[in-house]
């Protein structure tokens, strides 16, 4: 008899080595498009000059999307010596610790510690 196919939503799917990746790929392209509306902000509302190429727009989340799938390559070869420490959902909370932390990183008036332990509680 055949068992149903589990949906996309499913954690099963997350867990498998493609979901992982792929999840570190959407949180590279949101924290990437995050970054993006962070310049816009500093450029349109507070209108100060951006030391950028107006290149930013592309390579923002394209770099953001290979810093993830780097460290979710490192997810993973952690997940085969520790299979059952590192799940989907570790691994999703350290992608939410990563691309909040690269987001509050880019405010300049918090301290680097600060930004760290805000990343720390969002995650």
């Amino acid at each position: 008899m055949n068992s149903p196919r589990l949906p996309a939503s499913h954690p099963s799917f997350l867990a498998s080595p493609g979901g992982i990746l792929r999840l570190g790929t959407w949180m590279g392209v949101l924290t990437g498009l995050g970054e993006l509306l962070f310049l816009a902000a500093r450029k349109f509302i507070k209108h100060k000059f951006l030391f950028v190429s107006p290149d930013v727009v592309w390579m923002a989340p394209l770099s953001d999307i290979l810093i993830f799938l780097i460290i979710g390559l490192l997810v993973l070869a952690l997940r085969a010596a520790f299979p059952r420490q590192i799940t989907w959902k570790t691994a999703f909370g350290g992608y939410l610790f990563l691309g909040a932390l690269a987001l509050l990183l880019m405010y300049p008036p918090l301290s680097r510690v600060a930004a760290t332990l805000l990343a720390a509680g969002l995650a």
